[in-house]
């Protein structure tokens, strides 16, 4: 940095018309950093399996992996189902997971009869034992499914046909009773 100036003001002794100069350089530096990563099991969803209908529900089928270096030991995982979903069993056992090994948690859901039929993306959590005997909670694993529109009925005019012969069944009915009486 330069800083010049031609001008003394004899009153105040500041210099006046002053100039200042800066240049720049550019450098490398280069700074290595230790970072430790610990070992511990994570996991990732590699499947899901059922049929989720509104007014319905059904089962859904989960497979979890452990893709991380340490094992798991005594993991369930426990599913935060939210709307349009509900659900009384919101935990499932997977045992002891080893490095890429694999388990299927199976949750009975119920879905509103309101649902619109499209994707939705539900959390859950693996509570864990790790290699030290600590209880430890995994990060949230996101399932991805799907509520399908609602199911047809597979008997087309089942219902009209049920009410139509009930009817006739009552006239019979009627008649033969009337016929009795006389």
């Amino acid at each position: 940095m330069q800083v010049s100036g031609d001008n003394l003001d004899a009153a105040t002794g500041l210099v006046t018309n002053q100039g200042a100069g800066v240049w720049y350089e550019n450098n490398t530096q280069n700074q290595v950093i230790m970072i430790q990563i610990k070992k511990e099991p994570y996991f990732e969803v590699t499947e899901i399996n059922g049929s989720l209908y509104p007014d319905k529900g059904g089962m859904l089928y989960v497979t979890y992996k452990n893709i991380g270096e340490e094992p798991a030991k005594d993991a369930t995982v426990r599913l935060s189902a939210s709307d349009p979903f509900s659900t009384t069993d919101d935990q499932a056992f997977l045992g002891t997971l080893k490095p890429g090994e694999s388990a299927v948690a199976a949750f009975n859901l119920a879905v509103d009869k309101t649902a619109t039929p499209k994707p939705y993306s539900l959390d859950s959590q693996i509570l864990y034992e790790d290699t030290e005997g600590h209880n430890q909670i995994s990060d949230s694993v996101k399932i991805d499914t799907q509520v399908l529109p609602a199911e047809k009925s597979k008997l087309p005019g089942f219902e009209l046909g049920t009410g139509v012969a009930f009817v006739a069944l009552a006239a019979c009915f009627i008649m033969l009773r009337k016929k009795k009486q006389d």
